[in-house]
């Protein structure tokens, strides 16, 4: 496999080979190796050494204030399209030789494939986050009325209006198939997510809105 040339980002060090793991800049030792911090480590950027530090170096949007340290690009909003489904429990069925297997539902797999084609329209020139970096998530689930709805809820909908929803589905599994969705795409793995905020509303448009900023 050819590997992108790569550089170590603003605000990272990188260990020595054959480690090579990217660590961030308050780190004194590396999280893989436990290797102290080299006296030059960080000091200025500059190619990356080891093949396993390979970062996507694609074009990214110019960084804002605010954004994480040393990582192009964010805080990112991306929004999904369509009614957010839930992360349904895996299934377990027994085959003929009665061996049990375990698979998840088509419709959780389907709505995981949907936020990350998102992600990748409209955020896919963003390295992830490298691991161990702790983020913030704002995740906001709209639900469109039902046909039953009150004239007057439809009206506020049309308006663009949207306002707190107390009907299922339950909200912890709508994140949980959208954090699931994102990892090696926005970050290395959803256990980043120091900072978890999320709420799930009525309104004229379904969709889900995913925010990731760095934690204050």
């Amino acid at each position: 496999m050819t590997l992108r040339p790569a550089t170590i980002p603003a605000g990272y060090w990188q260990c020595p080979p054959p480690c090579g793991r990217l660590n961030y800049r308050d780190y004194s030792t590396c999280r893989d190796c436990r290797k102290p911090r080299p006296p030059t480590a960080g000091a200025t950027e500059g190619p990356v050494s080891a093949p396993r530090a390979v970062l996507d170096t694609r074009t990214v949007p110019k960084r804002r204030e605010g954004a994480l340290p040393g990582i192009p690009g964010y805080p990112v909003t991306v929004r999904v399209d369509g009614a957010p489904v839930p992360k349904a429990r895996a299934r377990v069925c027994t085959t003929a030789n009665g061996v049990s297997v375990s698979y998840t539902p088509q419709a959780t797999k389907a709505y995981e494939s949907r936020v990350r084609a998102a992600w990748q329209a409209q955020a896919g020139g963003l390295q992830p986050i490298p691991r161990g970096v702790p983020v913030a998530v704002t995740i906001i689930a709209t639900f469109e009325l039902p046909a039953s709805a009150p004239k007057r809820d439809h009206a506020r909908a049309v308006a663009g209006e949207t306002w707190p929803m107390a009907q299922r589905p339950d909200l912890d599994n709508v994140v949980k198939a959208v954090l699931d969705a994102l990892n090696s795409l926005a970050w290395f793995d959803d256990g980043q997510a120091a900072v978890l905020r999320a709420s799930k509303r009525r309104g004229s448009k379904p969709m889900v809105s995913v925010t990731i900023d760095e934690v204050h």
